[in-house]
C-alpha cells in the first residue's frame, strides 16, 4: 500500500470531498432507506460535533484516497460505522485503506469511551477489510419491503399502548428472554436503549402483568421501518401487531427481522412484505475483561501490646 496519512476531517477538506468518490459503501442500508446520504453535511457535523461524529480521511501523494465515518449507536458505550468511501486514485488498494481506517476508527471510538464498534454490512464482497480490522459476524438481518394495500385490521391491535418512561426495563427483559446471548453481548443493549428517539414510536402489549411484545416504528423522509420483539409463545399475535404498525403510516414500510426470528418470515409474507435485502451484523470489541491480580496484605509482624493474632500461630523450638 502506498504511503498514506490518516487524520480527522476538517473544513479545509470540503474541496477534496466535493469530488464524488469512485466507490461508496453505505452501511446499515435500512437507515439509509429513510435518510439520504449527504457527504458534505457529514463533514460539517464531524467538525462542529466531534464528540458525536468521527470522519477520518486517508491522504496519499496524489490527494484524498479514502474515508470512513462512524457515530454513536443507541446502545450506550457503542459506536457504529456508517459509511466507507474510496476515490479513483486509490487504485486497487481500496480494502487495505479501509482496513487501516477501520483500525483507526476503533482507536478514536475507544478514546471517546466506546466499548465496541458495530457495522451492518450489506455486501459480503467487502467483508475482508472488516475481518482484517478485527470485526466478527454475530447475526444476519433480513430487510423486507411493504408497499401494498393494508390488510384487514385485527381487533388485537388496539390493545397496544404507547411506551411510558417506566416501561424500559420491561422491554429489556423481553429482549433478554428472546435474544441469543452472543447477540446480547455484541450489541450491549441496556434499558435506556428502548426509550424512543427522534422519529420513533413504540407500543407495548402486556399480558398477565408482563410485556409480551414491543413494536417500534421509525419514520423518516423516505418511509418507515418496523421491528418487533415478540414472545414466541404468542406467535399467533404477530399478524395483528404488524398490521397495527402498518396502519400508522404510508408505504413504503420496511421490516427488519433477524435470522433467529425466522418464524415471523412467513407471517410477514402473508401480509404483503417481500424480501428486499440482507445484512451481516459485525462487532469489534474495543475492551475485553482482564483479571488483574490484587496484592494481599502481608501479616504484620509486630502488633500492639495485647492484640490477638487473627489466625493461630505455631511456634517451633529446636533443641540444641
Amino acid at each position: 500500500m502506498q504511503r498514506t496519512r490518516i487524520r480527522p476531517a476538517g473544513p479545509l477538506d470540503l474541496l477534496a470531498l466535493s469530488v464524488p468518490p469512485a466507490l461508496t459503501l453505505q452501511l446499515n442500508s435500512a437507515r439509509r432507506l429513510l435518510y439520504p446520504h449527504h457527504p458534505l453535511g457529514e463533514v460539517l457535523q464531524a467538525w462542529l460535533r466531534p464528540v458525536e461524529v468521527a470522519l477520518l480521511l486517508a491522504y496519499g501523494r496524489k490527494g484524498l484516497l479514502a474515508s470512513a465515518l462512524a457515530c454513536p449507536h443507541r446502545a450506550g458505550g457503542t459506536w457504529e460505522v456508517s459509511c466507507l468511501a474510496a476515490w479513483a486514485r486509490a487504485g486497487e488498494e481500496v480494502h487495505p485503506l479501509w482496513e487501516a481506517l477501520l483500525g483507526r476508527l476503533g482507536a478514536v471510538a475507544g478514546r471517546r469511551g466506546a466499548l465496541r464498534l458495530l457495522a451492518t454490512l450489506p455486501a459480503e464482497q467487502h467483508l475482508a477489510p472488516f475481518r482484517s480490522a478485527g470485526f466478527v459476524p454475530f447475526a444476519e438481518e433480513i430487510v423486507l419491503r411493504w408497499d401494498g394495500q393494508l390488510p384487514p385490521p385485527d381487533p388485537i391491535g388496539p390493545g397496544l399502548r404507547p411506551i411510558r418512561p417506566g416501561d424500559a426495563w420491561a422491554v429489556h427483559r423481553l429482549y433478554l428472554g428472546m435474544t441469543p446471548s452472543r447477540v446480547q453481548q455484541a450489541e450491549g443493549y441496556h434499558p435506556d436503549a428502548w426509550r424512543p428517539r427522534r422519529g420513533e414510536r413504540l407500543w407495548l402489549w402486556e399480558e398477565g402483568g408482563h410485556c409480551r411484545a414491543c413494536l417500534r416504528r421509525h419514520s423518516g423522509p423516505r418511509g418507515a421501518i418496523l421491528d418487533l420483539l415478540l414472545d414466541p409463545t404468542i406467535r399467533q399475535a404477530a399478524p395483528a401487531l404488524l398490521t397495527y404498525g402498518l396502519g400508522h403510516g404510508s408505504a413504503p414500510t420496511y421490516l427488519l427481522l433477524r435470522a433467529y426470528q425466522g418464524e415471523l418470515l412467513e407471517v410477514a409474507r402473508q401480509l404483503g412484505f417481500r424480501p428486499y435485502a440482507r445484512q451481516v451484523l459485525l462487532v469489534r470489541e474495543l475492551a475485553v475483561p482482564h483479571k488483574r491480580p490484587q496484592p494481599v496484605p502481608s501479616r504484620i509482624s509486630e502488633r500492639p501490646l495485647g492484640a490477638a493474632p487473627s489466625t493461630p500461630s505455631i511456634r517451633i523450638c529446636h533443641r540444641l
